[in-house]
């Protein structure tokens, strides 16, 4: 009896081994075959595909939607599904829009689905630009879902969580980027965020010279230093004045800041009599600061105004080429004043 049940023992345990042998025989034929069938790229007509992730969409729905396209054939599409499931992919896709090229595998494919490679858009707010001119450039975008349209700037402050009184100049100017079905309320955000941490940052490191009271006043000298030049060795000039102006309770008197304030009557020059326009933005007529940023302010311009050059100017005026004559005095401005106006009529003679 103990002989044959020995002998029993060693067949179980050699069926055993056979069967884990097939089984492993099976596998590696199984995983070889599913190999190749997600190795061969995809039936492209074009060079390149654009295929995309809808929200809540299956995998069994992509891989139905490739093969109607004709993208992979039915038994492709059978070996896509398994190897999604094989691999933990199926329940990992990520929302957008994905490139197939001529070489892209069905592999290849399900682990840009899985880390979400998708297609990557950008879009650029200038500095200098307002916050109705960064709502254009958003709603021309046709990749962006628009979710602010015909919302008043207080329902987007509402909306954005902006607890400022105003919304102008509280965004950072950059290049975003984002994938399709990113909504324009997602991407003011990321400004928003961006410009929080740029003026918290330049706000902690400021000088001891400069005459702001908060980061909000700052941000508020930043956008008339924006509008005033885009020379980056005069931003820190022009930050003088306006601190110097500032702690010797001089009216500011800067254009761009009156310009701003008249809106829609601002017919494209400033005339003399635009100087009297009744506006809190009118710093011809109110001291100190305007209410709020007029303008995307850049990190220098923030800089600037945190770190004033050390100068007695109060006075500035424009040359032609874009750079400014600055005077300590109302003589040496009138002066420079006429240099300008000199040099501008000897320019016209040669035109």
């Amino acid at each position: 009896m103990l002989v044959w049940f020995l002998k029993k023992s060693k067949d179980f345990k050699y069926l055993k081994s056979l069967a884990l042998l097939l089984l492993v025989i099976v596998s590696l034929v199984l995983i070889k075959i599913l190999n190749f069938a997600v190795s061969k790229p995809f039936h492209l007509q074009q060079k390149i595909t654009v295929v995309e992730i809808d929200p809540g969409m299956s995998l069994t729905r992509f891989a139905n939607q490739l093969h109607q396209w004709g993208l992979l054939s039915s038994t492709d599409r059978k070996w896509l599904i398994r190897l999604a499931y094989i691999a933990r992919y199926a329940r990992h896709l990520q929302v957008g829009e994905y490139i197939i090229t001529a070489s892209t595998t069905p592999w290849q494919l399900l682990k840009m689905l899985n880390d979400g490679a998708v297609i990557q858009y950008k879009i650029t707010f200038p500095e200098g630009i307002t916050f109705k001119e960064m709502l254009s450039i958003l709603h021309s975008q046709p990749k962006i879902t628009h979710s602010l349209v015909g919302l008043s700037l207080a329902q987007i402050r509402q909306q954005l969580n902006i607890t400022t009184l105003h919304i102008e100049g509280m965004f950072y100017p950059s290049t975003y980027f984002f994938r399709k079905g990113t909504s324009d309320r997602q991407i003011l955000q990321q400004a928003l965020r961006q410009m929080q941490r740029v003026i918290d940052e330049e706000w902690q490191n400021r000088s001891s010279s400069q005459p702001y009271a908060n980061a909000y006043e700052a941000l508020i000298a930043a956008s008339l230093v924006e509008k005033e030049t885009a020379n980056d060795k005069e931003r820190y000039l022009i930050a003088s004045v306006i601190a110097n102006r500032l702690h010797s309770k001089m009216l500011l008197q800067i254009d761009p800041a009156v310009i701003y304030g008249m809106g829609g009557h601002f017919l494209g020059r400033l005339l003399r009599s635009d100087l009297k326009f009744e506006s809190p933005y009118n710093t011809y007529l109110y001291p100190g600061l305007p209410p709020s940023p007029i303008a995307l302010a850049s990190q220098k311009s923030i800089h600037a105004v945190l770190h004033p050059a050390m100068t007695n100017y109060l006075y500035y005026v424009s040359n032609k080429d874009g750079t400014h004559l600055f005077a300590t005095n109302l003589k040496e401005h009138v002066e420079n004043i006429n240099t300008v106006k000199n040099q501008n009529l000897l320019d016209t003679k040669h035109d």
